[in-house]
């Protein structure tokens, strides 16, 4: 049946369902009412293992509704990868959807495992930069701005050395920046009648 319907990824991985409806007298019935659209976007290795979980199968029910252009066309096996990293990392709908569609033009260029890894590597970069920004953003925009630029390897350090000092030892350094503003000449601050320049915390 289901290599009838063209879908012959499916069916060569048919033993990885969790559960089987011999009963079914079409592909939607066997993959808990996906429709067959979907099913062939989905027609690909890692695309059978995505779906062959019952809890994964309502997820992609559910973001057929919101978002069914996602399976307008073939999926390869690293957008299918992808979705599912997302449905485990416990988004929500809206939030998988969002992101699917922003990575999978960059995703259809990805064709091996190795190239799959790299991409990975690089969202997991920019989902900490995003988390840094959040949280430096709120003592000064500066930061968030500095961060953002970041694109080389030396970023990592510069990474760590922001989160220790903003972060982990903030109120060790607050204090050693207050205790050395008291020693220093006062006449070098300035006032005008529009303007003061004096020195303070962050």
């Amino acid at each position: 049946m289901l290599y009838k319907s063209g879908l012959d990824e499916l069916a060569a991985h048919i033993d990885e369902m969790d559960e089987l409806n011999l009963l079914s007298s079409k592909p939607s019935e066997l993959y808990d009412d996906i429709p067959i659209r979907v099913l062939r976007s989905l027609n690909c290795r890692v695309g059978a293992t995505l779906v062959s979980d019952d809890k994964r199968r309502k997820f992609i029910k559910e973001l057929n509704k919101k978002f069914p252009d996602v399976f307008d066309d073939k999926l390869n096996d690293a957008q299918c990868r992808y979705v599912m990293y997302l449905v485990k990392g416990d988004l929500t709908l809206g939030e998988t959807g969002r992101l699917f569609r922003s990575r999978k033009p960059a995703l259809a260029r990805v064709w091996t495992r190795s190239l799959f890894d790299l991409f990975m590597e690089r969202e997991k970069h920019r989902k900490t930069k995003e988390e840094l920004c959040k949280i430096f953003s709120k003592i000064d925009p500066i930061y968030e701005k500095y961060i953002r630029k970041m694109n080389n390897p030396d970023d990592d350090y510069n990474i760590k050395q922001l989160k220790f000092y903003l972060g982990k030892n903030r109120k060790e350094y607050d204090l050693r920046i207050q205790r050395s503003n008291r020693k220093r000449d006062y006449d070098w601050q300035e006032r005008g009648s529009e303007y003061y320049v004096r020195y303070r915390l962050f």
